[in-house]
């Protein structure tokens, strides 16, 4: 599927259940024209008070100039089953982007997906996540880049919780290579979970503030790097 549009350019969805299975969307832009109203958001996919479930699903070279270049979800739920995400960009934040009230917390579920090679000029390579409860089981985390939060960006009354799988090489200009953390709680378990080689300015892996952070003593993480402070994890509740 390839389009080019202001919001959700393959696909745009509101009150609605849909699932999406074995299928492909690249080069999706929205963005592109001369509009100089709101950010565009969804380069490829727009939801509003829905629920996706998307399996074998492949998000390529999507872009959207302002959030969510592969997916922009607003008070809406997402399942991801092996899914890929490659090279995607966003110019302000998120491969895929959540947006939820204050009140209650946006269910997502991601398994056995890969996030490789994505960027966002401002926050969260791959996800930037506002007021949700995450799960992320076995998946694959490589070589995303932000300002803030390279591979993930996670704000407000959040819960994450991994396990299992390798978040390996993200780049981070300021906080957090592979997790900038506010507000949110995080758990990562299993033995199988690898955080590893993680740049950043400060936090070489996570940089977590008014966070709390639950590491299971068997993840492996190693050669994570800091140019100023916390190579592995740093965490400011002040």
């Amino acid at each position: 599927m390839t389009g080019k549009v202001m919001t959700g350019s393959a696909l745009n969805i509101l009150k609605s259940n849909l699932i999406v299975n074995a299928s492909k969307f690249i080069d999706n832009k929205v963005g592109l024209s001369n509009f100089t109203g709101n950010y565009y958001k969804g380069g490829a996919i727009y939801a509003k008070e829905s629920t996706l479930v998307l399996k074998h699903v492949t998000f390529h070279n999507n872009y959207a100039k302002g959030y969510g270049s592969a997916i922009f979800l607003k008070t809406s739920s997402l399942q991801i089953n092996y899914g890929l995400f490659i090279n995607n960009s966003a110019y302000l934040e998120g491969t895929i982007y959540v947006s939820w009230n204050h009140d209650e917390v946006s269910p997502l579920k991601f398994n056995n997906s890969v996030f490789q090679g994505n960027n966002a000029g401002v926050t969260g390579g791959a996800l930037s996540i506002y007021y949700a409860e995450v799960t992320i089981s076995k998946c694959k985390f490589i070589n995303n880049s932000a300002h803030d939060g390279g591979a993930v960006y996670c704000y407000g009354q959040g819960f994450i919780s991994i396990l299992g799988g390798y978040y390996i090489s993200n780049t981070a200009n300021g906080r957090g290579g592979f997790a900038n953390l506010i507000n949110c709680q995080v758990s990562i378990q299993n033995s199988t979970s690898n955080i590893s080689r993680n740049r950043a300015l400060n936090g070489g892996a996570i940089y977590a503030r008014e966070s709390t952070i639950n590491v299971d003593a068997n993840v492996q993480m190693a050669n994570n790097y800091a140019e100023e402070s916390g190579g592995a994890i740093i965490v400011n509740n002040f």
